[in-house]
C-alpha cells in the first residue's frame, strides 16, 4: 500500500526559470505593443456591432486605446482614465438589448466584493450610447493566455501559485 500523504512536488529547475523569464517577456511586449487607434467619430445603432478600430470617449473620462478581448457578452477596450492621471483601465461594452445581460451581475458583485483585496476595483457603471459600459481594473492576461504560451502545461507550483491567488 502506497503512502499517499506524502506527495513530493517536482523542484524549480533551470528550465522553470527560463519559462518564466520567457514568459515575462512576452506580457511585457504584448502591453507595449498596445497602440492608439485613429480618431474617427462615429454613431453606433442598436444593430451595429462595436467597431473595433475607433476611440470611444466615455463620460468625458475614459478614452479607449484598443480592443483587447472580444466574446458572447461584447468587447473589452484598454482605455485611459482622465480623473486618475491616464490609468489603464479595462472596458467592458455590452449591448443593451442583449437577451441576457451581464454587466449589471458583474456590478453587483463588484460592489458586494469591493473590499476584498483580490478583487478588481470597478471604476464606472452606465451606458454609452446603445451599450452598458463597466470599466474596471486592467488584470494581466487570462489563465488561458498563459495556459497557451506555456504550450497547455502547467507545473505543479504554478498551478499552487494560480490557486493562492484566487
Amino acid at each position: 500500500m502506497s503512502d499517499t500523504s506524502k506527495l513530493e512536488l517536482p523542484l524549480d529547475d533551470n528550465n522553470d526559470l527560463l519559462r518564466k523569464s520567457k514568459l515575462k517577456k512576452r506580457i511585457r511586449t504584448i502591453v507595449s505593443s498596445f497602440q492608439p487607434l485613429n480618431n474617427d467619430k462615429i454613431s453606433l445603432k442598436k444593430t451595429d456591432n462595436i467597431p473595433k478600430d475607433k476611440i470611444y470617449i466615455i463620460e468625458n473620462r475614459f478614452t479607449t486605446i484598443k480592443c483587447i478581448g472580444s466574446g458572447g457578452f461584447g468587447e473589452v477596450y484598454l482605455a485611459k482614465d482622465k480623473n486618475q492621471n491616464d490609468l489603464l483601465v479595462a472596458i467592458k461594452f455590452e449591448r443593451t438589448d442583449t437577451q441576457r445581460p451581464q454587466l449589471p451581475i458583474e456590478k453587483y458583485v463588484f460592489e458586494i466584493m469591493s473590499k476584498c483585496i483580490y478583487i478588481p476595483k470597478m471604476f464606472y457603471f452606465g451606458t454609452h450610447n446603445e451599450y452598458t459600459v463597466l470599466a474596471m481594473d486592467l488584470l494581466g492576461p487570462s489563465v488561458e493566455d498563459l495556459l497557451n504560451f506555456s504550450g497547455r502545461k502547467f507545473t505543479p507550483k504554478t498551478i499552487c501559485m494560480i490557486g493562492e491567488q484566487i
